[in-house]
């Protein structure tokens, strides 16, 4: 139906007419407090940040760490002009099978030869390095024990002479060394059932230690897998009447939780060879009385970076809270921000790839935000801790441990950063900015609670 011009008319005026009303009620103003007269005082809330950058930071020395339950151990003598020297000596059991009879070797064994093979699984430093490698016997059985620690005193344990002195290159898969005849010529002797049973096993043969000569130049370190390090003893018998022609493979292991026998590492470190103008400054550790501008963590049982949140400034948030008439304090999120001291892609290439929080590195009291045995292909923890690049340093989410600090149940205001769970093996390290171009930071993001 066609519309006459006056509908037309009419038509247009009256959409202009309901447009006008709506545009002109959108526009109204809206009382964003509509209400909260009606909501009891207590439970009137606000949100709240902070950011605290006078925090402590103190660099000290990882007296002990439990290098037994790694997945590597560690062999090698290595000098970075950041951490000076680093000194890996290697302790092993050997791995204790059973065996059905003592008389296994035989009628009138005789051994042929012994070889040591030792497998390389990677090596850090100069790979064209050639180490001079000496194997020593122990003379009394270990401690019994799974948790051995990077500080063990072997020097009481060991023969002064070694077995052996050989050469091993970093850039090998195996390094093999021939032992003399008379080291496989001990296992002949079956007596006192020392095949039978494994304490008496390892109270005649306790096991070996290995050591390398310390390097005056880069040097390197070598992750040896333990299980595929091995001693063959090759012999022959008079058995009647067909002679045999064996073998006997003692292997050592790294697999604390179901073998009787233990693998370890025993670590030094030597600040004073560090670069004095990029390394470790060695008068500042262990120094906790002097708060520091720069900071170090380094893997291996060397270095950990402690901070320490002043109970002043807890108190500081908390007397403002309450001036503002609020009586509690309910933390969101609390984020420490530790930048690194050279945020260059070259240094960074060098970091640590994450860093832990611990209570006590030594004794590994974690925090309550970190605990990686619960993160798996499916989870992560929200404390993160990994090295940001953007940032070029490392976040880390501390929102329960900040909470325990406001609510006072923990006294423990001072922390240690620390290689994470997974990287205690990593001989690098990270030099941490506490103020000399930015200082760490704690943000907390908390509500107020009347």
């Amino acid at each position: 139906m066609k519309l006459s011009q006056k509908h037309k008319v009419l038509s247009f005026l009256y959409f202009t007419v309901c447009g006008t009303v709506v545009f002109l009620s959108s526009c109204a103003t809206v009382d964003q407090e509509l209400g909260i007269d009606q909501i009891p005082d207590k439970l009137r809330m606000k949100i709240q940040i902070d950011t605290l950058t006078e925090i402590n930071a103190y660099t000290c020395s990882v007296d002990s760490l439990i290098t037994s339950r790694w997945e590597e151990q560690y062999l090698g003598s290595m000098i970075s002009p950041e951490f000076g020297r680093t000194q890996c000596g290697l302790v092993g059991e050997y791995l204790f099978n059973g065996f059905r009879s003592d008389s296994m070797w035989g009628d009138e064994p005789t051994i042929d030869s012994v070889v040591l093979a030792m497998t390389v699984n990677s090596s850090i430093g100069d790979t064209n390095y050639v180490h001079t490698i000496s194997m020593y016997d122990l003379k009394q059985s270990l401690p019994d024990t799974d948790a051995f620690t990077s500080n063990f005193d072997i020097s009481t344990y060991i023969d002064p002479e070694p077995i052996v002195t050989f050469s091993g290159k970093s850039n090998q898969q195996y390094i093999r060394a021939h032992l003399p005849k008379s080291y496989g010529e001990r296992y002949l002797d079956t007596t006192g059932r020392i095949y039978i049973d494994d304490e008496l096993f390892y109270d005649k043969f306790p096991g070996s230690y290995f050591e390398v000569v310390r390097n005056t130049n880069e040097g390197s370190i070598l992750a040896l897998d333990m299980t595929n390090t091995q001693v063959a003893i090759y012999y022959h018998n008079k058995n009647k009447p067909t002679p045999d022609t064996s073998m006997l493979l003692l292997s050592y292991t790294n697999d604390v939780l179901y073998a009787p026998s233990v693998s370890f590492t025993t670590i030094s470190h030597d600040y004073s060879l560090a670069d004095p103008i990029k390394g470790v400054d060695a008068s500042t550790i262990n120094d906790t009385i002097n708060s520091q501008k720069k900071t170090y963590v380094q893997g291996m049982g060397g270095l950990l970076t402690r901070i320490e949140i002043p109970q002043e400034q807890i108190d500081k948030i908390k007397n403002k809270v309450k001036a503002l008439g609020y009586s509690n304090i309910v933390v969101n999120n609390a984020v420490l921000l530790v930048p690194l001291l050279d945020p260059s892609i070259a240094s960074m290439n060098q970091s640590l790839p994450r860093l832990g929080m611990y209570y006590n590195y030594a004794t590994q009291q974690l925090i309550p935000d970190y605990n990686p045995y619960v993160e798996d292909d499916t989870y992560e923890l929200p404390y993160d801790g990994y090295l940001n690049r953007a940032f070029k340093g490392y976040k880390m989410d501390i929102t329960t441990y900040v909470q325990y600090l406001f609510a006072g149940r923990t006294e423990q205001n001072k922390t240690e950063i620390a290689s994470s769970i997974g990287f205690e093996e990593y001989p690098t390290g990270a030099f941490l900015d506490n103020g000399l171009s930015e200082p760490i930071k704690l943000s907390i993001t908390y509500t107020m609670i009347k």
